[in-house]
């Protein structure tokens, strides 16, 4: 069974900053406002966007940003800067479900009466882990991986489920 999974996976480059004891930085509300457009443009308007923090213009810098939206699904937006060059910081974003989050999206995915997840998942096509799905009172083990990563959706799949002992 396949399902996809609304999430920014798109390349997101930084334009706006500014400089904090001379190093540049892409502010939290310039991310959250750029995950927003992101998504608006593939016809979803997000409840809310929240990073943590702003985006320090170092190489190899890291920051995160959580998203809901309307349906209550919510996954989170990994940043990383890549490259600082003149005051300009560029990054690149990747999508990933923490555990409750694939949890969550499983069981949209299914009629399941309650899913246990082994790990969350990372926005890179072929990205698997397994999943513990109970259903009329059977629990079940799947795979769930990425299908396919297209611009702004993220294609979740489950595998074949087998019965657990």
């Amino acid at each position: 069974m396949a399902a996809g999974v609304a999430a920014v996976a798109a390349m997101l480059t930084g334009c706006s900053v500014t400089m904090v004891n001379s190093t540049p930085e892409v502010s939290a509300a310039d991310l959250e406002k750029g995950i927003t457009e992101q998504l608006e443009k593939s016809g979803t308007t997000p409840k809310f966007v929240n990073c943590k923090d702003d985006l320090v213009g170092e190489v190899g810098k890291t920051t995160s940003c959580k998203v809901l939206l309307p349906d209550e699904s919510a996954f989170h937006v990994d940043i990383t800067a890549t490259k600082v060059e003149s005051g300009k910081v560029d990054y690149v974003s990747l999508v990933s479900l923490s555990e409750p989050e694939l949890e969550n999206a499983v069981t949209g995915m299914t009629t399941a009466e309650s899913v246990t997840c082994e790990a969350g998942l990372n926005g890179t096509a072929g990205a698997r882990t397994q999943c513990h799905i109970t259903k009329d009172g059977t629990t079940y083990v799947d795979t769930v991986s990425v299908k396919k990563v297209d611009g702004l959706i993220m294609r979740l799949a489950l595998g074949k489920a087998t019965e657990q002992p």
